[in-house]
């Protein structure tokens, strides 16, 4: 009997114990973590990729945007753009220049690649050098699961390339290999190969997208700054619209006369004719009664 309420009083003071260290201590935790963490390690290993690209801090994000700026004069502010893209980590990908008018200013248009996480203090800089904002938009793609997807295309293909290889280089000790044996190893090695360097492509492309951000900025010249001349009172412009009046006047003139004497001369001939006749014949009559 006495036996027994040790034992029992030894169960509740272990259990006791038990419960404190389970309450304040990390050890507790220990048993039941190391599974968890052989399992996650264990999918990671089935799936053959290390989840870089779904964390948070390693997702694959392109950013775009479009600026319109005011500026006094955009051919020089182009310059700028250029110096301003080299120090924020990128370059001028294309740039475009054109005029409305011979004698007008210029505009610009350039697109520029600067790296994605100084983005907004290159917007911030350009905003400094303009007079104006006209327009300014933003934009983010998510390509994290695309980018996943072609690196496990990638690492199943360059699997299967050199089992391919390891197929051929058997193939070749056979005694009894064939050369057409040789030549199906071959041209599947070869469809592999042709596979993994479109995706490694892709992915390179992906990676420049990423690492760079792409900015349409637009050059405007101040309309406060153009000049009078494009819009007010020109001695020139005024005597050529007079020219060009006073030419489309005399051509349709010369229309006129020309189907007064083609079209309607000959109709006013065919009416005219008859009518004479029938006023001569009834004259005449009048006179034969006469006498």
């Amino acid at each position: 009997m006495r036996r027994g309420l040790i034992i029992v009083a030894l169960a509740a003071v272990l259990a006791a114990c038990g419960n404190g260290e389970t309450s304040g201590g990390s050890n507790a935790f220990e048993p039941v973590g190391a599974p968890l963490t052989e399992r996650a390690a264990s999918v990671k290993d089935m799936a053959g990729y290390d989840g870089s690209v779904v964390a948070d801090e390693g997702r694959k994000i392109i950013e775009t945007a479009s600026i319109d700026l005011e500026v006094a004069d955009p051919e020089a502010s182009s310059a700028t753009v250029h110096l301003l893209a080299t120090q924020y980590g990128g370059y001028v990908s294309a740039e475009q220049t054109y005029r409305e008018l011979a004698d007008g200013p210029a505009f610009s248009t350039l697109q520029v690649r600067v790296a994605a996480d100084q983005l907004e203090a290159f917007i911030e800089a350009l905003k400094t050098e303009a007079l104006d904002v006209r327009s300014l938009s933003t934009s983010s793609q998510d390509i994290s699961e695309e980018y996943g997807d072609l690196e496990a295309q990638l690492k199943n293909l360059t699997a299967y390339e050199e089992e391919l290889r390891l197929l051929l280089a058997d193939v070749r000790e056979r005694p009894d290999a064939k050369p057409d044996d040789l030549l199906n190893v071959f041209e599947s090695i070869r469809q592999v190969r042709g596979e993994i360097e479109q995706l490694q492509g892709r992915q390179r492309l992906y990676d420049s997208q990423v690492a760079l951000a792409t900015v349409s900025v637009n050059l405007t010249p101040s309309e406060s700054l153009e000049p009078i001349a494009k819009e007010g009172w020109s001695v020139g412009t005024i005597f050529r619209n007079a020219l060009r009046g006073l030419v489309a006047g005399l051509q349709w003139l010369a229309s006129a006369v020309i189907w007064l004497g083609v079209f309607l001369l000959p109709i006013l001939l065919l009416i005219l004719i008859p009518v004479a006749i029938v006023f001569w014949i009834v004259k005449r009559r009048r006179g034969v009664k006469a006498d």
